[in-house]
């Protein structure tokens, strides 16, 4: 029983660390769109 939850929140772990980078990518590319919509 509590192997299983482990494992969940062990999953849950994992995939809240995937999810980061994507928002991080995601924040990047709003900042190199800002840039261009200054520059230009």
């Amino acid at each position: 029983m509590l192997r299983t939850a482990r494992n969940k929140s062990l999953k849950w772990i994992i995939k809240n660390e995937l999810e980061k980078p994507k928002k991080e990518l995601h924040k990047a590319v709003i900042f190199k769109v800002l840039i261009v919509e200054i520059k230009v």
